[in-house]
């Protein structure tokens, strides 16, 4: 039989999947963490590149007049 069958699947002992549920958020967790982390970073590097850019042309328009 093929497809998702709630019934069936009651039937199944829910603590034999705890530990693969668990597995399973621990895994997705841990890749939401890392890629806030990196795109946290990217975000700040993004920052800092643009506050130099704002800061030489700034410095040039001054020269400049």
């Amino acid at each position: 039989m093929t497809g998702f069958d709630p019934a069936q699947e009651k039937r199944i002992d829910p603590r034999s999947h705890t530990n693969d549920t668990k597995r399973i958020i621990r895994v997705i967790s841990w890749i939401v963490l890392i890629f806030r982390r990196y795109r946290e970073g990217n975000q700040a590097n993004d920052c800092l590149s643009r506050r130099e850019e704002f800061g030489t042309s700034a410095t040039r328009a001054r020269e400049s007049t």
